[in-house]
């Protein structure tokens, strides 16, 4: 009796570390990465001398703007 708890209390275990991997992609929002992403080309952009520090700054800001506002419109949904 005890080796089948044991082996029941093993296969338990080995089924959550399979399964940490599938949880970590569903908990990743797909809508902060993308901003992170267009945020990080802006960032490239500007440190390759592409764009002015003052054109980085302006559509830094659109960007946060338009993300903040996402997010806001979101959460407005899931109230409702």
């Amino acid at each position: 009796m005890k080796r089948f708890a044991g082996l029941i209390l093993v296969l338990f275990l080995m089924g959550c570390t399979f399964g940490v991997e599938d949880m970590e992609s569903l908990m990743k929002d797909p809508h902060y990465a993308h901003n992170q992403q267009a945020l990080h080309e802006l960032e490239h952009a500007y440190l390759q001398k592409q764009i002015s520090y003052t054109e980085y700054q302006q559509k830094k800001k659109e960007l946060e703007d338009t993300y903040a506002k996402e997010v806001k419109m979101q959460e407005e949904k899931i109230r409702e």
